[in-house]
């Protein structure tokens, strides 16, 4: 049993990736740009699509109060990202003076390089959409910049606007960028604490520290991030539920069962005496119900019969003395 429980979680999990996959092809940027365009926002920048979405929807149809809004929470975002940028650059920057740095692959030096990189640009690119933004003074402007020109070939479609991609990227890169940063960062630091205890490069530590230091990084970061994307999962898992996209059977599938056999088969042997002592004493109510509305919907056919033919009595006299005047 327990062996059904965990394919049937694996598939489900399974599942749920694949839906995820599906859903973002799916999405605005799918169906404007094609599946392919759509498949590679699902992969490379999942928030653009839902970002895409959310312009079209709140910002281009929506009020002035919401454009505005809007240009609020991007510059306030601007300088977050400009800050944690900064931070991750400076970290990055400072992971280039570790010691024994050359004598590991020169991988490591090249994600710790990429990162101080990544960092950086992320700043620049928040200075960038910071200064653009703020120089939206008005709810159209900031709708102009960000849809498409409407197009002019037929003039059904005059009034429908299409959010630019070009802008949706502009908005969502210096947080991408931080993104990378973050992940070269990591990938550069266990490249280099994993050569560092595979080819013994501390001298000054005892037997075994490396690899002892190598090992709780890991699991650490491990903890840290399986946590952190746990929580995002779960999150999804209730977006999906809300939209009607899984069934809440599938995602108790996932649980494991936590009562013994004993306990099912008497809620088992429970279910079966009330099942069989249900019918002896509803049976006789349910027939007389079922007996009153039958009568009760007799009557009141009777009853819009009679109504009907009194209508059709006073539009025959009505006919006749429409008749007798006009004569």
């Amino acid at each position: 049993m327990m062996s059904g429980v965990k394919r049937r979680s694996r598939f489900t999990l399974l599942r749920l990736l694949i839906l995820s996959l599906l859903r973002r092809q799916k999405s605005r940027i799918a169906q404007n740009y094609g599946p392919l365009i759509g498949t590679v926002f699902a992969v490379i920048a999942r928030g653009t699509a839902t970002q895409y979405e959310r312009i079209e929807k709140a910002i281009l149809y929506g009020g002035d109060d919401e454009a505005v809004a809007f240009r609020d929470a991007v510059t306030n975002e601007c300088n977050m990202t400009a800050v944690a940028g900064a931070i991750i650059a400076q970290v990055a920057i400072t992971g280039l003076s570790l010691p024994n740095l050359s004598s590991t692959h020169w991988i490591a030096r090249t994600f710790l390089l990429l990162a101080v990189v990544s960092g950086c640009l992320s700043v620049y690119y928040a200075c960038i959409l910071h200064r653009i933004v703020g120089k939206l003074y008005r709810p159209d402007q900031i709708r102009n910049w960000l849809r498409l020109p409407p197009p002019t070939d037929t003039e059904e479609e005059i009034n429908v606007f299409r959010p630019s991609l070009a802008a949706v990227l502009i908005v969502g890169a210096p947080f991408i960028m931080i993104k990378f940063s973050i992940i070269l960062f990591l990938l550069g630091l266990i490249v280099y604490q994993g050569l560092i205890w595979t080819r013994g490069l501390d001298p000054n530590g005892g037997i075994g520290d490396s690899r002892a230091v190598f090992i709780c990084f890991m699991v650490g970061t491990s903890i840290c991030v399986i946590f952190f994307v746990g929580i995002f999962y779960s999150k999804f898992v209730e977006n999906m539920l809300r939209a009607g996209e899984i069934d809440i059977d599938e995602i108790k599938g996932l649980e494991k069962p936590r009562k013994e056999s004993s306990m099912k088969q008497e809620n088992h042997s429970a279910a079966d005496e009330n099942c069989v002592a249900s019918p002896q004493v509803s049976q006789p109510v349910t027939v007389t119900a079922l007996s009153a509305l039958a009568k009760a919907l007799e009557a009141a056919s009777q009853a819009h019969l009679q109504c009907a033919e009194a209508d059709r009595q006073a539009a025959v006299e009505y006919t006749r003395a429409a008749n007798s005047q006009a004569r």
